[in-house]
């Protein structure tokens, strides 16, 4: 587990404990020990890239993102959560605007063999690859039918 991301997740874990700060400690040791066991794990038995990484940290935050929302729908406080999640979302990187994912997106389908509806899933692989966790998947598609319609 060395890379740049997972070196700066454990630096700010070992910053927490030091400052006493059990929030932070606590939500980043749990989510380095994830990645862990997901490093141990036959799927990511190679070594984890910020993408994984990414992606994993997208999927924990969605999942407190859903537990917020069913905690607000009965009436519960959900604040502790939403700290939680914040420590996290500080680890993701900005998403790129609609205009520069649009301008993303006309790229690669130009440089591609494919036209039409046959370049769609190259064209995400693309920006998954790329743009990791940068990007809504659903605005990506609006634009890629808007181009591919043209």
């Amino acid at each position: 587990m060395t890379n740049v991301l997972v070196t700066k997740l454990k630096d700010d874990y070992i910053r927490a404990r030091a400052d006493k700060d059990t929030l932070k400690r606590d939500v980043l040791s749990t989510f380095i020990g994830s990645l862990q066991t997901y490093e141990n794990s036959e799927q990511g038995m190679r070594e984890l890239k910020d993408a994984v990484v990414y992606n994993l940290l997208q999927k924990r935050i969605n999942a407190y993102n859903e537990t917020i929302n069913h905690l607000k729908q009965v009436g519960r406080d959900s604040s502790e959560q939403e700290q939680e999640r914040d420590v996290l979302q500080q680890y993701m990187p900005d998403n790129i605007s609609e205009e520069e994912l649009r301008q993303v997106i006309e790229g690669i389908y130009l440089s591609l063999a494919e036209t039409g509806k046959k370049a769609i899933g190259k064209i995400m692989d693309n920006l998954k690859k790329d743009y990791p966790s940068r990007y809504d998947p659903a605005t990506a598609m609006g634009i890629i039918n808007s181009i591919i319609n043209k």
